[in-house]
């Protein structure tokens, strides 16, 4: 008999930088950034003097901004004790923040202020700990997209151009709907960090065009829109989350209606790998064509990806693109793909196959060099060994970042500090009421 539930252990590696965005942000009121590092608090909770707790309610009524982000610089050592999370920045974003500080509200030609581009894409992260982690739902729907297109190889059926055509359509490939799809025989628990710290940095997500276009006469392939500041989790960390994959094999127990096509991981494995292997190589070759992507980099993934073919080949391992700022083209079904492409100001937008600018991960806003594509991951599917090829891979991109252990112990410290001098003023003011004084 076949057991009702079939579990696997899966294991994710980050191949390049993902942001799963979690709708929040990094307020420029609520961090500072010292040294390379962002370190964030909580307002409400910063143990202020009298003359600070003063002024800052007074620059707060006036409402200034600009003069309330130049106050958290001054009096950074007070911020950086009260700091609980500690993320490093990349060199631009630094001198962006730096440059910006205790300038008045400026309004840009896109309506945008200054100190509103020191807000920050915050990861999705657990509240219990603050550790970003990988909903399975991403890897889940990056499966089911890869599974459709398998099933759509070699249908005939009429083009969705809508919504409800597209999931009439959905429907009758997985020969279910909502509540009898086989997608709903596969449960994918959220993928957990397996260590206390995950390398995490701020990095500006930059839009490009893919094809060069006359901007004032010159062709160029710069996007012009402004760059975002977003916290992603960094690659080169060798199974740094851990989830549980289930398989629900019913049986006789099968509901009235319910798709007879049945999911198994080995297969999604294999339709992962076919969607998203030759939507990897387009991507590099575009990236080579126009000069953007850091080529060592490039030349040591597509190493990585040949070293561990034969775990690919065997479905042992798969290769997904998770999270905010991966190509459309890359979460869609070919040929179907209906991509909102909008249109310069007061022209509708249009629709097409493929995306016409790519967002890349960019350590500073200028250069167009040296950058590096979003959300590529690898999973792998109960791994009964190490794997040294792709632990290697790891150690080497994990070269040179810095210490991020050292630097919590040195807040904690600083937050002692902090708190003893509080206490000692505490205690001073104590003992002056309770000296007479020569009125009385």
């Amino acid at each position: 008999m076949k057991p009702f539930l079939n579990a696997a252990k899966l294991v994710l590696t980050p191949l390049a930088p993902i942001h799963l965005s979690t709708g929040e942000d990094f307020e420029p009121t609520n961090y500072v950034i010292h040294e390379s590092v962002l370190h964030a608090f909580d307002l409400a909770r910063v143990r202020l003097s009298p003359e600070q707790g003063r002024e800052l309610l007074q620059l707060a009524s006036e409402g200034n901004l600009g003069r309330i982000h130049g106050f958290l610089r001054r009096h950074r050592t007070v911020f950086l004790g009260a700091s609980h999370i500690h993320i490093p920045v990349s060199d631009g974003v630094q001198k962006k923040y730096v440059d910006s500080l205790g300038k008045a509200v400026q309004v840009e030609s896109d309506g945008k202020s200054v100190l509103n581009r020191n807000f920050i894409q915050r990861a999705i992260f657990c509240a219990a700990d603050g550790l970003p982690y990988v909903p399975g739902s991403g890897v889940k729907g990056a499966m089911r997209t890869a599974w459709l297109e398998a099933l759509n190889k070699n249908r005939k059926d009429p083009k969705p151009v809508n919504a409800r055509e597209a999931s009439a359509w959905e429907n009758q490939v997985l020969q279910g709907s909502f509540h009898t799809s086989p997608l709903r025989l596969l449960k994918l628990a959220d993928f957990m960090p397996d260590s206390a710290d995950i390398d995490r940095k701020i990095v500006f997500a930059r839009n490009f065009k893919k094809n060069p276009v006359p901007v004032k006469g010159t062709l160029t392939a710069q996007g012009r829109g402004p760059s975002t500041r977003v916290e992603v989790i960094l690659p080169g960390q060798y199974r740094a989350f851990i989830s549980e994959g289930v398989i629900i094999d019913p049986g006789t127990r099968v509901q009235s209606g319910m798709s007879p096509i049945r999911p198994d991981l080995s297969s999604l494995a294999r339709h992962c790998n076919n969607y998203s292997k030759k939507r990897f190589e387009k991507e590099v070759a575009m990236l080579r064509k126009n000069g953007y992507g850091d080529e060592p980099w490039l030349q040591r993934l597509e190493q990585l990806l040949s070293d561990i073919r034969g775990r690919l080949d065997s479905n042992r391992a798969f290769l997904v693109r998770l999270g905010r700022y991966g190509d459309a083209e890359t979460k869609t079904v070919a040929p179907l793909a209906q991509i909102r492409i909008m249109g310069a100001r007061g022209q509708p937008p249009r629709f097409q196959a493929e995306s016409t600018t790519v967002w890349l991960a960019a350590e500073d806003d200028e250069s167009k060099r040296g950058l590096l594509p979003f959300g590529w991951a690898l999973v792998e599917i109960d791994p009964q060994e190490d794997c040294p090829v792709l632990r290697a891979w790891c150690e080497r991109e994990r070269q040179d970042r810095p210490d991020m252990g050292a630097v919590r112990e040195k807040m904690s410290r600083e937050r002692e500090r902090i708190y003893a001098e509080h206490a000692r003023f505490g205690a001073g003011r104590m003992e002056a009421a309770a000296v007479p004084s020569q009125r009385d």
